[in-house]
């Protein structure tokens, strides 16, 4: 029971971390959750995440903390793809639209 699967929003959620680790560096999300950076199987953390991610401002300062402000594209991509409700979250369109993505 629980949720459907939905692949495209799951997708979407994974680019955002990778792209968290991308500029941030490895272990970002550990680090801002306030997890250890064991290797091996943990306990769930949707608790964790979902607490995070309910105030966006949480990873405004954390990015803040470590690498300054955030470019505003970057802070609404980021914003869009990194949202706990698979509904709410940018699509692939909207992805795709983003002007932080277009070759400069």
């Amino acid at each position: 029971a629980g949720s459907p699967y939905m692949p495209c929003g799951i997708d979407i959620w994974s680019y955002g971390v990778i792209l968290v680790e991308c500029i941030c560096g490895l272990h970002h999300f550990d680090h801002m959750l306030g997890w250890s950076c064991r290797k091996g199987a943990s306990p769930p953390k949707k608790a964790d995440l979902e607490a995070f991610f309910a105030d966006s401002r949480n990873l405004t300062a954390s990015f803040r903390q470590q690498h300054g402000p955030m470019e505003e594209t970057l802070e609404a991509l980021l914003h869009g793809v990194l949202v706990v409700d698979p509904l709410s979250r940018w699509d692939c369109h909207m992805l795709l639209g983003c002007s932080w993505l277009r070759v400069r």
